[in-house]
Formats: structure tokens, C-alpha cells, sequence
């Protein structure tokens, strides 16, 4: 969509048309530049990826481009090179250059910071802090004890052999899902996982689970690939829970 906004040829032709011999017309032609490789480059990088904050940012950069463009059109459309409007493209460009480099200069540090946050958290993650955390609920591991009989413990280690068989399929199916981006398979078998989590009480897991359903539901699942390592983890320690 944001292409063919920025390629459409009847709004081109008609931009690159029009002449009106004034200079508002090479302004008006300046401000339909901006709008149109702002807007355009905001559909167009919105659409591919979800970081609307990258996209937001960049649009603003295309949108100084697109001004400089729309009046460096203009003024020779128009036959209007005069010093002032020559004047007003140079600084258009130049804050379009200096944007630019703001935006790549902000983005490595933001990257660098999120990539220390994330190293800190996997830090104190499932060697610490999960590992903190009970893998399954007390009240189920009690039904599997070894010294439980009668229909409960039938029924607990029915689901136990269920959850052992199921949960690596459906979480494999999950890391395909969001390694092709279908947001949609990814939620539903997100959903599945948390059914699956909350019949035996893995709490952990199942709100991780939570974590990439939300993602997928909000069209965000390329962002659901952080917790698939986490689901790994989770799994195997809910694994060793149950074996005892």
C-alpha cells in the first residue's frame, strides 16, 4: 500500500502537470512532496515490519526529502529559481541530512540499550529468577505422588502423559508459526498451550504462552520469537517436575 502510494501514476502525473506560475504553487507542490514520501514510506515500512516507532521517525525524514524534492520540482516546473525559495530548499535538505543522522545515531544507542536490557534479563531470567518459581502448582504435583491412588491420581497422570506427549509439538508448531508470521496459527495454538499449561498447573509456561498470544493477536508475532528460547526452558523444567 505505501508503494503504490508513492508510485501512483494519475497522482503523479498530476503532481509533476500542474502549473500554475505562482510561487504558492511551488509550495503547494513542496508540501504534497513531504506528505507523499512521508506518508508513503510510513505505509510502506509499517507494513513489513512492527516497529511503528522506526517507521514514525523515518517517515518524518522522508517528509523533509519529500519537501526539498516537491519544491526542487517546482521551482523548475515553474521557472522560479529565485534566492529565496533556493535559499528555503537548502535548508530542507539540511534538515533532512541532519535528521538522518540524529535518527541513526539515536537508533544505535536505543539498540545498544535494549540489547543490554535484554542481556541483564536472560541474565537473571531462567538460570534466576525463574528458576525461583515453582514449574507446576503443589496441588497437582500431590495428585501424581507416588503415594496417591484412586481416580485423582488416574486422572492427573492421564493429563501428565497428554501434556508430555502434546506440549513439544505444540510449541514447535508455534516456533513455525511465528518463523513464517501467522499471526493467526500462533495464536491459536498459543491458546491451545495455555489450556494445556492450566490442566496441570504450569503457571510459568502458561503465562509465557500468554506473552506470544497477545503478540500474535496484536500483529506483532515477528515480536513473539524472544520468548520462544523461554518457552524451551519453561518446558523442560515442568518436564522434570512431573518425572519426579
Amino acid at each position: 500500500m505505501g508503494l503504490a502510494f508513492l508510485v501512483n501514476p494519475v497522482e503523479m502525473a498530476g503532481f509533476l502537470s500542474l502549473r500554475l506560475g505562482s510561487r504558492d504553487h511551488v509550495e503547494i507542490r513542496a508540501v504534497e512532496g513531504g506528505l507523499r514520501l512521508g506518508l508513503g514510506g510510513f505505509l510502506l515500512v509499517a507494513s513489513r515490519q512492527d516497529r511503528w516507532i522506526r517507521a514514525a521517525l523515518g517517515s518524518v525524514i522522508l517528509s523533509g526529502c519529500g519537501l526539498a524534492f516537491g519544491r526542487g520540482i517546482g521551482m523548475v516546473l515553474e521557472r522560479q529559481v529565485d534566492r529565496v525559495q533556493f535559499g528555503v530548499l537548502r535548508l530542507e535538505l539540511g534538515a533532512a541530512v541532519v535528521a538522518f543522522a540524529a535518527f541513526n545515531h539515536a537508533r544505535g544507542a536505543i539498540e545498544t540499550g535494549f540489547h543490554e536490557v535484554r542481556q541483564a534479563l536472560e541474565a537473571a531470567g531462567p538460570a534466576g529468577l525463574l528458576a525461583e518459581i515453582p514449574a507446576d502448582s503443589t496441588a497437582f504435583l500431590e495428585q501424581i505422588a507416588p503415594e496417591r491412588e484412586g481416580l485423582g491420581r488416574m486422572l492427573a497422570d492421564r493429563l501428565v502423559a497428554s501434556f508430555t506427549a502434546d506440549a513439544p509439538n505444540r510449541i514447535q508448531d508455534l516456533r513455525e508459526a511465528v518463523g513464517r508470521g501467522d499471526a493467526e496459527a500462533a495464536q491459536r495454538i498459543a491458546q491451545t498451550l495455555i489450556g494445556m499449561c492450566g490442566l496441570i498447573g504450569a503457571e510459568p509456561l502458561a503465562k509465557l504462552a500468554a506473552l506470544v498470544e497477545a503478540d500474535a493477536r496484536l500483529k506483532r508475532v515477528g515480536q513473539a520469537e524472544r520468548y520462544l528460547e523461554h518457552l524451551d526452558v519453561e518446558l523442560a523444567r515442568v518436564q522434570a517436575e512431573l518425572k519426579r
